[in-house]
C-alpha cells in the first residue's frame, strides 16, 4: 500500500537524519554532501508545495460557494419574473415565451447568463406592464447587476481550480522526485553497509511494508523502485 504524502514526509525526516548520522560511511558509496543538502531541500520542497496546495483547495471552495450563493440569487429572480409575467400575460403566449415561461430554470451558470440577458432585454421593454404587478425599477437593474456578478463568480471560480491543479502537479512531481531520492538512499546504505544489517535496519521506512515477503524477512532489504 502507498503512503500518503504525510507519512512519505514523516519518514523522509527520519531518514534524512539516519543518513546525517551515518554520512560518513555513506560516502564509499558515493553519497556527497551535496546530494545530502538536495535531499533535504526535496523535503522541505515537498511540504512547502503541499501548502500551497492545501490554499489553493480553500481559495476553490471558497469561490465555489460564492459562485453557488450568485447562482441561487439569479434563479430566485429569474423564477420571480416568470411569476409576475404568467399574471401579467395569462393568456399571451409570445409573451410568456418572452419570459421563458416553461423553460427551466437550472443551477447552471451557462444557462442562467443566457435566461438573465434576455430578461434583461425583455423586462426593459415590457417594464411599464411588469411594475403593475410587483416589479420594481431595482429588480429590472439587478437582471444586469446579478449577470454580471455571476461572471466574475464564475472566471474567479474557474481560475481557483486551474490555480488548484497545477500546484498539485508541481506538488506531486516533487514528491515523485523525493520518493526516488529516498529509495536511492536507501539503496546505498545497502551497498555501504553490505556486512552490517544492523546499520542497514537504520535505514528502513518507518511504515513497514504489508505485502508478505517472499524471502527471509531479516535478512530481505529489496524495496520496490517507486514511480517515476
Amino acid at each position: 500500500m502507498a503512503l500518503t504524502l504525510s507519512e512519505t514526509l514523516q519518514d523522509a525526516d527520519v531518514l534524512i537524519g539516519t543518513v546525517r548520522n551515518r554520512q560518513e560511511g555513506l560516502a564509499a558509496a558515493g553519497v556527497t554532501a551535496d546530494e545530502i543538502t538536495g535531499f533535504a531541500g526535496q523535503i522541505e520542497d515537498v511540504r512547502r508545495k503541499e501548502t500551497l496546495f492545501q490554499e489553493a483547495q480553500h481559495t476553490a471552495e471558497t469561490k465555489t460557494r460564492e459562485q453557488n450563493v450568485r447562482i441561487a440569487a439569479a434563479m430566485v429572480l429569474i423564477k420571480k419574473f416568470q411569476n409576475v409575467a404568467k399574471n401579467v400575460y395569462y393568456d399571451d403566449k409570445l409573451a410568456k415565451k418572452e419570459f421563458l415561461i416553461g423553460q427551466d430554470v437550472r443551477p447552471s451558470v451557462k444557462t442562467l447568463t443566457l435566461q438573465l440577458e434576455s430578461l434583461a432585454e425583455v423586462a426593459g421593454r415590457r417594464a411599464a406592464e411588469i411594475k403593475t404587478r410587483g416589479i420594481t425599477d431595482s429588480d429590472i437593474a439587478a437582471l444586469s447587476t446579478i449577470l454580471s456578478q455571476l461572471r466574475t463568480a464564475d472566471s474567479e471560480q474557474e481560475n481557483a481550480l486551474k490555480s488548484k491543479t497545477t500546484v498539485a502537479g508541481e506538488r506531486d512531481t516533487a514528491l515523485a522526485a523525493l520518493k526516488v531520492t529516498m529509495f536511492k538512499m536507501r539503496k546505498s546504505a545497502d551497498i555501504a553497509f553490505a556486512g552490517d544489517k544492523n546499520i542497514r535496519a537504520e535505514f528502513k521506512s518507518i511504515f513497514p511494508s504489508k505485502r508478505k515477503k517472499k524471502t527471509d524477512a531479516s535478512e530481505n532489504t529489496s524495496e520496490t523502485t517507486p514511480a517515476a
